[in-house]
């Protein structure tokens, strides 16, 4: 990993916030969740934003609860709630996680501790931002409170944990890595990931990386299908396939039409469940 995985602070003045409705049951229960959207924050040249797949899937949690939430939880909430390090509730691990409405989603909706939201250097005192605009919220919710990270998916078996609150990000970066079993998470998220050609392989190189080995664990991905990204997407599912993964549910849906909406020359989005194959 490259030495400046410690990410500038964003100025206040520039950050926008939006705020997002997220269902959390069947009967029209939602979420309320605020999002930093701060001006200038960018990697490989994108901006910090909430993407079109971030939000199909945060909308689509409370249908994956029964596939997912097992995972969740069968793990082990007992430890201490300590920046210092990797902790043996390590539960919910997103990839990419931009402004990270989906992993505070899932913490909402499923009660979770141990969620860690990644991305590269740049954009997490964005997401970092978002977490402490939710503050509140979480705390009401007695829900704590997600912890942000820098994971480099060409080098997917090391994770920087930033220490939690804007005021920390100065400190010390703490490391957990991939090999070791108990580092390792039994859910991953990912949305808007699969985009460029050579993200099919990081991507689930990535996952593999960090995927629980076990019976539970799942990893959920959310991408849009536009025509040019079908030689991408194509590649994804041939490459989880060839991991030993199998996809065990997957759907479409539309930012404004709905999930039974079909494509009618514009663009719908697909999510994806993947589990590891049993013998």
């Amino acid at each position: 990993m490259a030495t400046d995985t410690t990410p500038p602070s964003p100025s206040p003045s520039t950050t926008l916030s939006k705020t997002f409705s997220i269902p959390s049951d069947n009967n029209g229960s939602t979420v309320e969740i605020r999002i930093a959207e701060p001006a200038g924050l960018k990697a490989e040249g994108l901006g910090l934003t909430t993407w079109g797949a971030s939000l199909i899937l945060a909308n689509q949690l409370h249908h994956l609860t029964p596939e997912v939430r097992p995972a969740i939880s069968t793990t082990n909430t007992s430890g201490s709630d300590s920046d210092e390090g990797p902790r043996a509730e390590n539960t919910i691990l997103e990839l990419g996680a931009g402004t990270g409405l989906v992993g505070l989603a899932a913490a909402m909706l499923w009660k979770a501790s141990g969620v860690v939201l990644t991305d590269l250097p740049p954009i997490v005192p964005g997401t970092s931002e978002s977490c402490a605009l939710n503050s509140l919220v979480l705390e009401t919710m007695s829900v704590e409170m997600p912890r942000c990270g820098t994971l480099d998916w060409s080098q997917p078996s090391t994770l920087y944990l930033h220490p939690s609150g804007q005021q920390n990000m100065g400190r010390e970066l703490r490391k957990l890595d991939a090999r070791n079993p108990e580092h390792k998470f039994p859910t991953i998220l990912s949305a808007d990931t699969l985009y460029s050609e050579e993200q099919p392989e990081m991507l689930t190189k990535t996952i593999e990386a960090w995927l629980q080995r076990s019976e539970t664990a799942r990893a959920v991905v959310c991408y849009a299908c536009r025509f040019a990204y079908l030689d991408v997407i194509r590649e994804f599912w041939e490459r989880m396939e060839g991991l030993g993964l199998e996809c065990v549910a997957e759907g479409k849906a539309d930012t404004e039409k709905g999930e039974d909406w079909r494509e009618v020359g514009g663009t719908y989005y697909e999510w994806c469940v993947w589990r590891w194959k049993r013998e």
